[in-house]
């Protein structure tokens, strides 16, 4: 059966792991906390654990302080992830406004200089969950060394943090100051490693950035509708359409590589909602709506009238039994839609919708609700 390109993004925050995802940039310069990252800028990453692979981006998105602090905030989807702008620190995640992760103090991974050795400790907290882990880890820098990845050969400064506890080797990430970011990282979970590096760059000079957007198009809701065309499109967008046509439709906007064969191009609803365009060989292949839409606005609904937000089994009980889960997705390929109940795998609530992806309907399929079990 055919797999369909989605933007699983991963930023999954410590548990029973010995670190947090944190990404960050190296640079052993003065300038490590001036405006290294800007709107625009984009990662493409390639991850592998013990049982599943695959490809995400991140995405800077704009710059913000809070209680007196500037933050870099990436957007993951319909995740805000907040960097400490002054050293890279990770701090705590977002969706829909609300902290969904947090580490206090922020915990730092990005070295400033080879030889630097310091201890990490923070408290990481999962809110919804009602969740507190207490974090140890001791750090140091070395290098320069030089290391290949798919997105090039660059020369990196590594952070390796042991488990203060035990110490065992808990993460190790390779920061190159010409990606501005991690090319590469090593975490250990209790399930094992799981390994990321960069396939994939999007960072302009500031000459180009003044020509191109330097964030996700905005699109007024009012204009487009509030109806998901399953197998279909959405606002004038329709699968199979040609970049330029896409450009034509909404506009330009950020994008991003993921893997060889797709560019990704991120839009955003002016009630809060990501949509993230999906392009093999120059042309629509998959539409990825993200319910990250603000507190009180109407969410966006499906062609048979299931709602971003509800319960999974309400989609179900319209479209019938899945014909397919892989990973995050439950696939009706017939009516050429699918599904996320917990697309970046830490969702407030994974019981729910979380985020509809529509693709070209496959007619050799029979209605999921029809088919034979």
């Amino acid at each position: 059966m055919r797999r369909v390109a989605a933007v699983v993004l991963m930023f999954t925050a410590a548990g029973c792991a010995s670190t947090t995802d944190t990404p960050g940039v190296s640079d052993s310069s003065p300038t490590i906390g001036a405006s290294l990252w800007k709107p625009g800028d984009a990662w493409g990453y390639r991850y592998e654990t013990r049982s599943e692979s695959g490809t995400f981006a991140w995405i800077m998105d704009r710059e913000e302080t809070v209680d007196g602090t500037t933050y870099y905030v990436l957007r993951a989807a319909s995740k805000d992830v907040y960097i400490r702008k002054s050293d890279f620190a990770y701090a705590m995640e977002k969706m829909n406004g609300e902290v969904v992760g947090r580490n206090v103090p922020p915990a730092r991974l990005v070295a400033t200089a080879p030889g630097e050795k310091w201890e990490v400790k923070y408290v990481r907290e999962t809110p919804k969950e009602h969740r507190t882990d207490n974090m140890a880890m001791t750090c140091e820098s070395s290098g320069p060394e030089k290391i290949t990845v798919q997105a090039g050969t660059f020369e990196t400064l590594k952070t390796t943090c042991a488990n203060s506890r035990t110490g065992a080797l808990a993460y190790e990430a390779w920061f190159a100051v010409a990606t501005r970011q991690m090319v590469r990282d090593r975490t250990f979970y209790s399930n094992g490693w799981r390994d990321r590096e960069l396939i994939d760059i999007s960072v302009k000079p500031r000459a180009a950035l003044e020509r191109s957007p330097t964030q996700p198009t905005l699109l007024t809701r009012s204009r487009f509708g509030h109806v998901i065309e399953d197998g279909v499109g959405y606002g004038g967008v329709r699968i199979g359409l040609t970049s330029e046509e896409l450009s034509r439709a909404w506009g330009p906007t950020v994008g991003a590589r993921a893997g060889q064969a797709y560019d990704v191009r991120t839009f955003r609803l002016d009630t809060g909602e990501t949509i993230i365009a999906m392009l093999k060989n120059d042309r629509v292949e998959s539409l990825q709506f993200n319910d990250s839409r603000r507190p009180g606005e109407a969410p966006l609904r499906t062609s048979q009238g299931v709602e971003m937000g509800e319960f999974v089994d309400h989609a179900r009980g319209i479209y019938g039994e899945p014909e397919e889960r892989n990973g995050a997705f439950l696939y009706y390929y017939a009516e050429g839609i699918a599904f996320g109940p917990d697309c970046l795998r830490q969702t407030h609530d994974p019981r729910r919708v979380s985020c509809v992806l529509i693709f070209q309907k496959a007619p050799s399929f029979r209605s999921a609700g029809l088919v034979p079990r």
